[in-house]
């Protein structure tokens, strides 16, 4: 439903104004993010497991990459199907250490 309306239909009804609908939204979120908060579970941590967190999520990374052309090299691709077996098995073993790596960094946090 559109502001306006919902402004006609529901509110003047009430006779509230839009300000008094933003004030309520704005509170009932600030409401909503304090039981997050406090919701929220923890533990004590030394200053250096502290500082190898922090280390460790603030590094610098350096990466590099080559781009190719792939209309330079499309007709000398042989699609067999052996080639696009392998191709699949390469997907499927990296998607699989991708998901793991995932898996072990957020256990990690």
């Amino acid at each position: 439903m559109r502001l306006d309306r919902f402004v006609k239909q529901i509110l003047q009804r009430e006779q509230l104004t839009t300000e008094d609908f933003k004030n309520y939204i704005r509170h009932n979120l600030a409401i909503e993010q304090l039981r997050e908060a406090m919701g929220l579970t923890g533990e004590l941590v030394t200053p250096q497991e502290a500082a190898t967190v922090y280390e460790r999520q603030h590094q610098e990374l350096s990466a590099q990459i080559v781009f190719f052309s792939a209309s330079n090299y499309l007709s000398s691709v042989a699609m067999t199907p052996a080639a696009v077996g392998q191709f699949t098995r390469i997907i499927l073993r990296n998607t699989a250490c991708l998901t793991a790596c995932k898996s072990a960094a957020s256990r990690s946090r």
